[in-house]
């Protein structure tokens, strides 16, 4: 998969509440340029959280995250 459906993705959080699981299984996948940008989206779903189980929901996908 391509960036293209990363962003796709994340654009659907935070109704969507599948974007995080979704988004770090393409990164498992992701090399290189296309990593970073995905890992850029992962702050997106960060800063477009709503409430703390949002945040904590990223958290949960994207481990290193946590505190």
């Amino acid at each position: 998969m391509s960036i293209a459906n990363a962003i796709e993705i994340v654009g659907g959080w935070p109704a969507d509440r599948s974007a995080p699981r979704r988004l770090s299984e393409l990164m498992k996948d992701a090399k290189g340029e296309e990593r970073q940008q995905m890992g850029m989206l992962v702050e997106a779903l960060i800063v477009a959280s709503q409430s703390a189980a949002d945040q904590e929901l990223v958290s949960k996908h994207f481990s290193s995250l946590r505190a």
